[in-house]
C-alpha cells in the first residue's frame, strides 16, 4: 500500500513535536486538534500537486496503481474522476478539505489518541484515499484550486491585524508558485526516505494530458 497521506501528516506532526508524552499511564500519543490540522494540510499538499505539478502526479498514480496493468491505469484514474465529479461539483469553490472528507480525529478520540490509535491499518487506508481524491480533483481542476488558493491566502492575510493584536506572528503566505514549488519539494523528501518513484506508463501520461495545468510550472 502507498503511503503519501501518512506519510505527510507523520512528517507535519514530527516537525511539531509529537508524539509526545500524554500522561503516566497513557504513554506517547498525539493531540488530536493538531493531528486534525496536519490531515488539512495533507490534503491542500495533493491537491497542490495535481493541480502545480501534473507529470509528478502521474508518477504517484503510478505508483499507487503499480500493481495494475498498463492499460488499465489510465481507466481507473479517470473512473475515478468520473465517481466523484457529482460530489466536486457540490462544492464549487470549496478547497481540499471540503472536497475530501477528512475524518475528525477530535471527535472519534477525544483530545489525545494513542500511537497505536494513530497507526491505525484503518487510518493509513482513510488517509491514502482522501490523498489520491483530492490528487485526482487538483489534476481536473486546476483553476479551481488556484481560485480558492488565492481566496484563502487573501483571507489569512485579512486576519493579520487581528492576529498581531492577539500577540500571534503569522508567516507571509506563499504565492501560489512558492506552494507548487514546496509541494514538489516535499515529494522529494518523500523519494528520499521511501523510495524514488517510477516513470509513467506512456497510456497513464496521455491519459492527463488534457488536464495539465498552466500555472506553476
Amino acid at each position: 500500500m502507498s503511503m503519501f497521506g501518512f506519510y505527510h501528516v507523520v512528517c507535519v506532526l514530527r516537525h511539531a513535536g509529537w508524539p509526545r508524552k500524554l500522561g503516566f499511564l497513557k504513554g506517547d500519543g498525539y493531540d488530536t486538534l493538531i493531528a486534525d490540522q496536519a490531515i488539512i494540510q495533507m490534503l491542500n499538499w495533493g491537491a497542490g500537486l495535481g493541480a502545480g505539478r501534473p507529470d509528478r502526479s502521474v508518477q504517484i498514480l503510478a505508483e499507487i496503481f503499480k500493481n495494475s496493468q498498463e492499460g488499465d491505469m489510465g481507466a481507473l484514474m479517470l473512473s475515478g474522476m468520473e465517481a466523484c465529479q457529482a460530489s466536486w461539483n457540490a462544492s464549487p469553490d470549496g478547497g481540499p478539505s471540503q472536497i475530501a472528507k477528512a475524518p475528525q480525529l477530535a471527535k472519534a478520540f477525544g483530545k489525545t489518541m494513542t500511537v497505536k490509535d494513530f497507526q491505525d491499518e484503518r487510518l493509513r487506508k482513510s488517509l491514502e484515499i482522501l490523498f489520491i481524491e483530492v490528487l485526482l480533483w487538483g489534476l481536473a481542476n486546476p483553476q479551481r484550486f488556484a481560485t480558492w488558493y488565492q481566496a484563502d491566502q487573501a483571507a489569512t492575510e485579512s486576519r493579520r491585524e487581528f492576529y498581531q493584536k492577539a500577540g500571534l506572528e503569522i508567516g507571509t503566505p506563499p504565492t501560489l508558485s512558492e506552494f507548487f514549488e514546496n509541494c514538489d519539494a516535499i515529494l522529494v523528501d518523500y523519494e528520499s526516505d521511501i523510495g524514488v518513484l517510477p516513470l509513467a506508463p506512456a497510456q497513464l501520461t496521455s491519459a492527463v494530458q488534457g488536464l495539465r495545468c498552466p500555472i506553476g510550472k
